[in-house]
C-alpha cells in the first residue's frame, strides 16, 4: 500500500474514532440533560398536584421524550455505518483491534425503550391523578 492511499485511509478511520466517540459523548451528556430536567419537573409536579393547571408540565418531558425516543432510534441504525466503515478500514489498514460500535447501537436503542416507558408513565400522570 502506498503512503499517500495509507495517509487517506488512517485519516477516514481517525475520523470515525472521532465520531464514535462524539456520539457516545453526546448519548452520556443528553442522558444527563434529558433525567436531571425530566426528574425536576416530576417531583415539581407531586409537590405541587394541588394546582389545577399542574399537570401541562408534563407536556416538556413528554415530547422531548418522544423526540429522542425517535432520534435514538434511528441514530440506532446509523451507527451501524459508522461501525462498518471502521471495520472495513481496520482490514485495509491491517489493524489489530478496533472499536466495537454494537454497545453503542445497544444503548441507542435501549434509550428508546426506556423513554417509550417515560412516555407512558407521564401520559398516565397526565390524564389520571394520582
Amino acid at each position: 500500500m502506498e503512503k499517500e492511499e495509507f495517509d487517506k485511509l488512517w485519516c477516514q478511520y481517525e475520523h470515525n474514532i472521532n465520531l464514535y466517540k462524539f456520539y457516545f459523548d453526546l448519548f452520556i451528556k443528553i442522558h444527563l440533560f434529558y433525567y436531571g430536567i425530566t426528574g425536576g419537573i416530576i417531583a415539581f409536579y407531586f409537590t405541587h398536584k394541588s394546582i389545577e393547571l399542574i399537570k401541562y408540565s408534563l407536556l416538556l418531558p413528554i415530547l422531548v421524550s418522544l423526540a429522542l425516543m425517535i432520534l435514538f432510534w434511528i441514530g440506532a441504525g446509523m451507527i451501524k455505518v459508522i461501525g462498518n466503515d471502521i471495520l472495513f478500514l481496520t482490514e485495509k489498514l491491517d489493524l489489530q483491534t478496533y472499536p466495537d460500535t454494537s454497545m453503542l447501537k445497544f444503548g441507542f436503542k435501549l434509550s428508546s425503550i426506556f423513554y417509550a416507558v417515560v412516555i407512558c408513565f407521564m401520559i398516565c400522570l397526565f390524564f389520571i391523578k394520582i
